[in-house]
């Protein structure tokens, strides 16, 4: 499938997807160029479409776009998979620290919750106040890490990133006040689960 691409369809085409940027401005219409646009039904043949074009008459230059954005998308899903990875290795982190916290919190109370024992009190009894301890250590951890992310959203991303790189959009306080509430209930939970 091909189609024709008139300097007023990419002028068009370029305010929608740069809009709100400077770029915006500093175009005009004229400044654009007239193409034809390819659309392969098997994106994988595209290196016979090139070399069929390539050098035709009439055809000034054959523009194969993979070839700027594949190394850009490469380093984005590294980028994203070395995230991932921390996050699983700061997950395990964090368990093994809210165990082992609440373990010392129970050793240095033995005494406590071994007359407890001897009265009869239920396992649950004895284990409640771990877990509430736990769980009110892990929302003021919670509460300290959404402030420090708001702090660097605000301090970091809003007053330099956004100023520098104006021609693309950053994650903003929407995006923490979505995530602030699954990161409190993800850290209470931790939290209870291995206070368990």
């Amino acid at each position: 499938e091909y189609y024709y691409e008139s300097k007023e369809d990419t002028y068009q085409n370029f305010l929608e997807l740069y809009e709100g940027t400077p770029f915006t401005h500093w175009l005009t219409e004229d400044m654009m160029w007239v193409s034809f646009r390819v659309k392969l039904v098997d994106p994988q043949q595209y290196r016979l479409l090139e070399e069929e074009f390539s050098g035709a008459p009439g055809v000034a230059e054959v523009k194969d776009q993979r070839e700027i954005v594949e190394p850009l998308f490469a380093v984005i899903d590294n980028a994203k998979y070395l995230s991932l990875g921390l996050a699983g290795i700061m997950t395990v982190a964090a368990i093994l620290l809210i165990t082992t916290t609440i373990r010392l919190s129970a050793m240095s109370r033995e005494k406590e919750t071994t007359i407890m024992r001897y009265v009869g009190a239920s396992s649950l009894t004895i284990q409640l106040p771990f877990m509430i301890e736990g769980a009110l250590a892990a929302l003021l951890g919670a509460i300290g890490a959404v402030a420090a992310l708001w702090g660097g959203l605000h301090l970091f991303v809003n007053s330099w990133l956004a100023s520098t790189f104006s021609w693309t959009r950053f994650v903003g306080t929407r995006e923490l006040l979505i995530v602030a509430p699954g990161l409190i209930v993800m850290a209470i939970l931790l939290a209870v689960i291995a206070s368990a």
